[in-house]
């Protein structure tokens, strides 16, 4: 809801009983619902790019009318993102501008990737390979800021739940294990036009146990020109500065970190 009582509303449309397809062609759109003028006025905005997988959106009204809208898309499916996705919404014109996407840079989407996992990223870039492209697996965009110069800041985090089981041989009983991943974040600045002007990884490793993630994730302040974020970590990346391993905080043997992004 903006300062003049505009409501704005958004949700994903899906084509079929499918929710979530992998492969192949989305089967699915985000759709943009504004309400204004007291509600007389209802518009919707359907939004789908075409041959790519937008896999996360979100929208801030700027304060003058538009609608500042953004998320992260994918040439390969819903599990992984390649780069952003930027457009305005004129509410009253209901044109839609400023539109870009734009693609990581290669160093962004393999700077934790071993040199071999980044070789063959390299050939497939060469070949223009999709399949084997590098994207960011599993990111989901957190928050969209908008920033007093007109730029937008983009916060998403590597998350992700498996399940493991076995079964009791002699008791024929199944154990589930969840297991609860929070990982790194990335902040990107995108310009008013819509290019990423810098993108930058804070690497976390967080792995829990059937505990839902409780004591995981982080927590993030807006101090001025810095952002500064707050998470449990595990001592030993502090202690042991002899190489660049990142050890994992499984909820036992923390250390309060804060990290601060100018």
């Amino acid at each position: 809801v903006d300062n003049e009582g505009n409501v704005y509303l958004l949700g994903v449309l899906y084509q079929d009983k499918v929710r979530i397809r992998r492969n192949g062609s989305p089967n699915y759109q985000y759709v943009i619902l504004t309400y204004t003028q007291n509600g007389s006025q209802a518009n919707e905005y359907k939004i789908q790019l075409r041959d790519k997988f937008l896999t996360d959106l979100t929208f801030r009204p700027d304060g003058k009318g538009n609608l500042v809208c953004s998320g992260f898309y994918s040439d390969r499916g819903t599990y992984s993102i390649k780069g952003t996705y930027f457009f305005r919404i004129n509410t009253k014109t209901k044109e839609i501008f400023n539109e870009n996407t734009k693609a990581f840079d290669f160093e962004f989407l393999t700077e934790f990737l071993s040199e071999n996992r980044k070789r063959r990223a390299k050939d497939a870039e060469r070949s223009g390979d999709t399949r084997k492209q590098a994207e960011l697996y599993r990111f989901s965009l957190d928050e969209l800021i908008l920033r007093s110069d007109g730029c937008a800041l983009l916060i998403g985090e590597q998350y992700y739940v498996y399940e493991d089981f076995f079964r009791d041989p002699w008791t024929g009983f199944t154990q589930f294990d969840r297991y609860y991943h929070y990982n790194d974040i990335i902040i990107v600045n995108i310009r008013p036009n819509g290019e990423i002007e810098w993108a930058t990884r804070i690497p976390i490793r967080q792995v829990t146990r059937n505990d839902g993630g409780y004591y995981s994730s982080y927590a993030m302040s807006i101090v001025r020109d810095k952002i500064y974020f707050v998470f449990n970590d595990n001592n030993r990346n502090f202690a042991d500065t002899r190489n660049d391993r990142l050890y994992n905080f499984n909820g036992r043997n923390s250390i309060v970190s804060i990290v601060e992004v100018n």
